[in-house]
């Protein structure tokens, strides 16, 4: 059995889920005239999103190769290794920021206070084991 969209030699879209809840309202009853309006806009929506991703996929580029190059980076040229470098220690910077200085401190007293009880059960069994 040759289904209407067939017949007219149109391609079929696969099964959109955002359409869906469309289609179940227009089986159970007429659309006010703004539900048409929004079941056009979504199908065009869903429409170019599914075009997008087709065309994307048959311009997207390849990753370019990763090299033995020390500086890890898949560039072949001295300004873009250079800039890859510094990308990579920017998020590095990035990164230490997120600890403030009262972190630093409040880390370093319990380092301290951590250390301090070490040694005090250290000293406290030398002189229970020398007596």
């Amino acid at each position: 059995m040759v289904t209407k969209i067939e017949a007219l030699g149109t391609p079929p879209y696969p099964e959109m889920a955002r359409l869906n809840k469309w289609r179940r309202l227009a089986r159970s009853r007429p659309l006010t005239d703004s539900e048409t309006r929004a079941y056009g806009q979504a199908v065009c929506h869903e429409i170019r999103a599914l075009q997008r991703s087709e065309l994307l996929s048959c311009l997207a580029p390849e990753k370019p190769r990763m090299t033995e190059c020390a500086s890890g980076c898949a560039h072949n040229n001295g300004p873009d290794i250079w800039a890859a470098i510094r990308a990579r220690h920017r998020a590095e910077l990035n990164r230490q920021e997120r600890y403030t200085p009262q972190l630093q401190k409040r880390w370093n007293e319990e380092y301290q206070k951590q250390i301090d009880e070490k040694r005090a059960r250290e000293s406290s069994n030398e002189t229970n084991n020398a007596a």
